[in-house]
């Protein structure tokens, strides 16, 4: 709670059960409407950047353990889509510009007319001004339609959606599966991690698959979070973790042979790239 903070300009989309700081900037919302919401923004782009600005002071314990800011809307609206520029402008300022994480949730089309130019909208300003100029390090996007599709919900059923990208997310940052030792196999370390993560001037993807072992060699990459397509020929940094469900000592050698062959056969596909690997055993998952 102590790391969390939420900004908006409707108290109503707050849920009673958050516990953080919080700025709410008025409550009757923006109607999804940027215009509206870039307005409200310059009446009060004094207050957020002076609270944005407290509030990484007030962590500067988890940013000198090597932290980042992670700033987290939807596209879609009028609010978050509003207020990004004046946040990662506020963080940057503050000398975190290179430890600044977006999340950008994509709308999806069926939620209703306004919902997809906006996220356009949004989408080409941040990118152009902010990811391309390198004042955010890592870009990721979050797409409703593709959780639509691949959980089959309901386009409204915002509460399961918003859960599954909680779950990605921890996933993504979950640093302590580095830190297990591999016992005489490669190692991911930590630095190597956020090195890729914070490569700059691009977006940012992860793909997680479950794989058995079936004489198959090739690792298919497909984005685990969006759903259009990523030219891997083109990737700047990559970092890839095998995660094994059983001890180090626990597989033969036929089979970590037919992991290191997948490994270096998918590199050849991001052979341009910074890459890098690593195993990991004793895992939930395998």
């Amino acid at each position: 709670a102590k790391q969390a903070a939420f900004i908006n300009f409707s108290s109503s989309d707050l849920s009673s059960k958050y516990v953080g700081a919080k700025l709410l900037l008025g409550d009757d919302g923006t109607g999804r409407d940027q215009n509206v919401g870039s307005e409200l923004v310059r009446a009060h782009s004094e207050k957020i950047v002076k609270w944005v600005k407290q509030f990484v002071i007030d962590n500067q314990g988890v940013m000198q353990e090597g932290g980042s800011v992670v700033i987290l809307s939807s596209f879609g609206g009028g609010t978050g889509a509003s207020l990004m520029p004046t946040v990662i402008d506020a963080v940057h300022n503050a000398g975190y510009g290179h430890r600044t994480v977006l999340v950008g949730v994509l709308s999806s089309p069926r939620e209703g007319v306004a919902t997809g130019p906006n996220s356009v909208k949004a989408f080409q300003r941040i990118y152009n001004d902010y990811v391309l100029t390198d004042k955010v390090k890592c870009s990721l996007l979050f797409d409703n339609e593709k959780f639509e599709k691949s959980f089959e919900l309901n386009t409204y059923d915002f509460g399961s959606m918003n859960s599954l990208i909680v779950a990605f997310l921890q996933e993504f940052f979950d640093e302590d599966v580095y830190r297990r030792s591999a016992t005489g196999f490669q190692t991911l370390d930590v630095n190597e991690v956020r090195r890729v993560v914070r490569w700059g001037k691009g977006l940012a993807d992860y793909s997680m698959s479950e794989k058995a072992i079936d004489g198959d060699t090739e690792l298919k990459y497909d984005s685990s979070i969006f759903g259009g397509k990523y030219k891997l020929s083109s990737a700047k940094a990559c970092a890839l973790l095998v995660k094994f469900k059983k001890g180090e000592g626990e597989y033969d050698q036929k089979t970590l042979d037919f992991v290191s062959e997948s490994i270096t056969n998918f590199k050849k596909k991001v052979s341009s790239a910074f890459f890098v690997f690593g195993y990991s055993f004793g895992n939930k998952e395998q």
